[in-house]
């Protein structure tokens, strides 16, 4: 196993299964790993990575040995499969989880990551210019020329816990309806906002921070709200399609290199600083340089050894330069 020298720290994760206790467990935290997808995700513990960003082989695109592994696109299918789960048990509640693609594939995995749990967001859209088919025999392909590239934004759902957790508590205290609206400063009318978060109203929602900070003095309950609430950071003026982010101006390290200004996006968008970052296939280290930028941590995997040594160069390389100012 290849990894950075940096100390991991230890982190609290809450055991949802036993909603009150706390385990303390040690990630390793600002660390690349070098091995199989699947089995290194087995490693991580449950429920214990913020936000995850993969950008998988997308089968038979790429004209590299890795992305031909699979001789059927069912065995491709499959192998996802395996990594979405071990994806979706590692992500903690309220945790989101972005996979780049193509459409026509993401379109075939999208089933198996909707039966995991996950909740579809929205598909980002990332327009990347002719220049992108450059060299590509699009005449035999009888459809019109691909220049974009899709990203599915998932979330692992809290709202069914939020809702099992707080009735839990109020069964314990005692309380109504009635008096615990009463308590937190909202109106009951119709059931309030307390029926919204633990009722069979259609709004169905999670709390605010403010209104969850009430209901843990009310409840008696120390569950930091980071744990459970989604995050979602809105960026101005961005919507689905992004047409902005330069392919071209970085050096090029890798076959599907994603540009770190575009990790970047992703990652201010749905985590906090000091929250874990998690690549699956790190590969030249996008995802690691944009998590330093933004101070949080990173745990990155793959496969290929070289990329390895690729992704650990440009770390350094980053942080000599961060020295300098």
């Amino acid at each position: 196993m290849n990894t950075l020298t940096i100390k991991p720290k230890k982190i609290d994760i809450i055991i949802l299964s036993e909603l009150s206790k706390k385990k303390k467990v040690i990630l390793p935290l600002n660390k690349i790993i070098c091995g199989d997808v699947v089995e290194e995700l087995k490693k991580i513990p449950t429920e214990s990575i913020d936000l995850i960003i993969a950008d998988p082989p997308y089968w038979k695109v790429i004209n590299e040995k890795w992305d031909y592994q699979w001789r059927l696109e069912s065995d491709y299918i499959n192998w996802s499969n395996q990594w979405f789960e071990q994806v979706y048990r590692i992500l903690r509640k309220g945790g989101s989880f972005y996979v780049f693609g193509y459409f026509r594939m993401l379109a075939l995995l999208l089933d198996g990551l909707l039966q995991l749990g996950f909740d579809l967001r929205q598909q980002i859209i990332i327009d990347k210019g002719m220049r992108s088919v450059s060299g590509r025999a699009t005449k035999n392909y009888k459809m019109f020329p691909n220049v974009t590239e899709s990203i599915l934004f998932l979330t692992k759902d809290s709202k069914p816990f939020i809702k099992k957790f707080l009735k839990e508590r109020q069964q314990e205290k005692g309380y109504s309806a009635k008096e615990i609206n009463e308590l937190i400063g909202v109106k009951s009318n119709g059931g309030g906002m307390w029926s919204i978060y633990t009722g069979e109203n259609v709004c169905e929602q999670t709390p605010t921070r403010e209104l969850w900070e009430k209901l843990s003095k009310v409840l008696n309950f120390n569950l930091p709200y980071e744990e459970v609430a989604m995050i979602f950071n809105p960026q101005m003026g961005l919507t689905d399609v992004w047409k902005d982010i330069n392919f071209y101006k970085e050096e090029r390290y890798h076959p599907t290199q994603k540009p770190v200004t575009l990790i970047e996006r992703l990652i201010k968008a749905s985590s906090n600083e000091g929250m874990v970052v998690l690549d699956p296939f790190l590969g030249a280290g996008s995802t690691a340089l944009a998590s330093i930028n933004l101070k949080r941590n990173f745990i990155g995997i793959d496969v290929d050894e070289q990329y390895v040594k690729i992704a650990k160069e440009r770390i350094e390389k980053l942080k000599k330069i961060q020295k300098l100012f």
